[in-house]
């Protein structure tokens, strides 16, 4: 994409997940939100926002780590 130089500073990326909250299990390369190039407030282009690796459950005290934060 070709931009006028004095557009650069007006250029924004913003994420926009699929869900509120992504829960694990993840596979590798799943679409979980897209990715937004914004010209002010006009979307100029996106694209799918993927994982590049899985991620897996977390243990137990992992998720009761995670629990107690979220709910903090």
């Amino acid at each position: 994409m070709a931009l006028p130089k004095a557009e650069v500073p007006n250029i924004k990326a913003k994420y926009v997940l699929d869900k509120k909250e992504l829960d694990a299990p993840i596979a590798a390369h799943q679409r979980v939100g897209e990715i937004q190039l914004l010209d002010g407030n006009k979307v100029v282009a996106q694209w799918p926002l993927v994982t590049l690796e899985s991620v897996g459950k977390g243990g137990m005290f992992s998720r009761l780590s995670d629990y107690l934060h979220h709910k903090a």
